[in-house]
Order: structure tokens, then C-alpha cells, then sequence
């Protein structure tokens, strides 16, 4: 059963980042969110990358991670694979219901078409509808 900390109300703006996450079933990506106060960050997972156009990048909730994987890239404790940032920048709650939260981010997202290419686009903004925590 996975639990959640409680949190301070996630506040309009922030910081995010979307790490990719390797381990020995595959790779996900985790959508983290900084709330100022808080020792663990509300996360979401996604399947695909939430920029691949056509992709059904629904998420689910994720258990809370800690602060310090907002700026880490390396092993995950406990034999749990490797994390590295895959985007980072700024989010917006845009619109909240008691099931849902729209979700602005704005920053570098890497072309999740060209595998090839390693750049990033710089100030890409990506609405994302995400599952709403209790409050």
C-alpha cells in the first residue's frame, strides 16, 4: 500500500522535474513537483514521456519523493535502478477539481521523436492533466 505525506496546499507556481527512470522492468518517467515546506514532493508516473505527440501519456500517483531527487541524477537506493533528469523548469496550476489538476510546465524537454538528437527545446510549455491529491 503506498502512502502519501500530508502537504501543504500545492501553491499556483513552482519548480518541477520529470526524471527518467531506468530499472530492471523498463523505464517510466516521474513528474515531481516542489512545494515549499514540504520534505516529500507529491509525484506522478508516466508510461511515455507526456510530450510524444499522439501518446496516451496518462499518469497515476506515485508515492511522494524525496526533496533531494528534484537535482539528482545517479542509482536509486535499494537496488531500484538509475535516475537522471529528463526536463526541468517551472509548473503552474492552472485549474484544480476534486479529481483532476491542470498542470503547466514550462522549460526543456528533450525531442522524445529524434532519439538521435540530444538537444533540448528550450521554454516548451506542456499542459498536463494530472490526478488531484487530497488536500
Amino acid at each position: 500500500m503506498e502512502t502519501f505525506a500530508p502537504l501543504p496546499s500545492l501553491p499556483a507556481s513552482g519548480v518541477f522535474v520529470l526524471l527518467q527512470h531506468e530499472t530492471s522492468d523498463g523505464v517510466h518517467w516521474d513528474l515531481i513537483l516542489d512545494v515549499e515546506g514540504a520534505k516529500r514532493l507529491p509525484t506522478w508516473r508516466f508510461s511515455v514521456p507526456p510530450n510524444v505527440p499522439g501518446a496516451d501519456a496518462t499518469c497515476r500517483r506515485n508515492f511522494d519523493h524525496r526533496r533531494m531527487y528534484l537535482t539528482y541524477s545517479g542509482p536509486v537506493h535499494g537496488d531500484r535502478g538509475y535516475v537522471v533528469p529528463w526536463a526541468t523548469g517551472t509548473y503552474q496550476c492552472i485549474e484544480k477539481t476534486d479529481r483532476f489538476w491542470k498542470v503547466e510546465l514550462v522549460g526543456s524537454f528533450p525531442n522524445p521523436i529524434l532519439s538521435s538528437d540530444t538537444s533540448c527545446r528550450q521554454n516548451t510549455t506542456l499542459s498536463l492533466l494530472v490526478p488531484a491529491l487530497e488536500e
